[in-house]
């Protein structure tokens, strides 16, 4: 066995207590790639609002507006994160976790 192989092989023996079947079927690897997807251009969103602050136009409505705004998209990055740390103790059902991500009923 080689130096890399024998590494790797203790890698996946220290992490087998933690990953089970259920923890990283498709469905549950799909829903957190959405998660990071979704974060991802949430935070794009996030810099690009703030980014426009602090100009010359930007009135006090314009900065509630935009604070309002930032606090929705926190949540939801919030809500996000949440279910990625679901997906990987596996402590919530699919089902459950479908509806943070997706908004389904």
């Amino acid at each position: 066995m080689t130096a890399t192989a024998e590494s790797n092989a203790k890698r996946a023996a220290n992490l087998a207590p933690y990953v089970t079947e259920s923890t990283f079927n498709e469905q549950r690897r799909q829903l957190a790639r959405e998660c990071v997807w979704e974060i991802d251009a949430l935070l794009d969103t996030m810099r690009s609002l703030i980014g426009s602050l602090g100009t010359q136009e930007t009135d006090q409505a314009e900065l509630m507006r935009t604070g309002l705004q930032l606090r929705g998209i926190a949540t939801r990055v919030s809500d996000l994160d949440l279910a990625v740390m679901s997906i990987l103790d596996d402590d919530r059902s699919t089902v459950e976790l479908e509806r943070v991500v997706y908004g389904r009923q």
